[in-house]
């Protein structure tokens, strides 16, 4: 999303990152493989603006190298439980471009319903999905 950045926006979205937790008392993680210590993927729960409306996000992002190991779907799962546990939350969405099939493939798998499409800031159009706390999967 957007390309490689460079020095400057990597310290404007830490900032970012930072003011969120400092507002809403939760969002992004940063996971680590703990055999090796290595960063394998980041992500979970954000406030955010999709198609003009305010929305509680799950979100995640995983090392190219290590797509397809489940990191993914654990991340989700874990912001999903953050979400509908300490948050009460009622709802929350995850969206991504339409032909990024594996993301909305993670989103299913964890009980999301595509909602609509719409575009996303800079970005184009995306798909968003919500799941509902009280959703058969997030029961299980």
């Amino acid at each position: 999303m957007g390309g490689v950045w460079n020095a400057e926006q990597v310290a404007q979205h830490a900032a970012a990152v930072d003011e969120h937790w400092q507002q809403h008392g939760f969002g992004y993680w940063m996971w680590f493989e703990r055999s090796s210590g290595e960063p394998v993927a980041r992500g979970g729960l954000a406030r955010t603006v999709f198609d003009d409306r305010p929305e509680l996000e799950v979100g995640w992002t995983t090392a190219p190298e290590r797509w397809g190991e489940g990191f993914a779907s654990e991340l989700g799962r874990a912001s999903v439980d953050v979400a509908f546990g300490p948050l009460a939350s009622p709802d929350v969405v995850a969206f991504t471009l339409p032909h990024n099939t594996p993301s909305r493939r993670v989103m299913e798998k964890l009980g999301f319903v595509c909602e609509k499409f719409a575009p996303y800031k800079s970005f184009g159009e995306h798909v968003l999905y919500r799941l509902m706390s009280t959703s058969p999967a997030t029961r299980a």
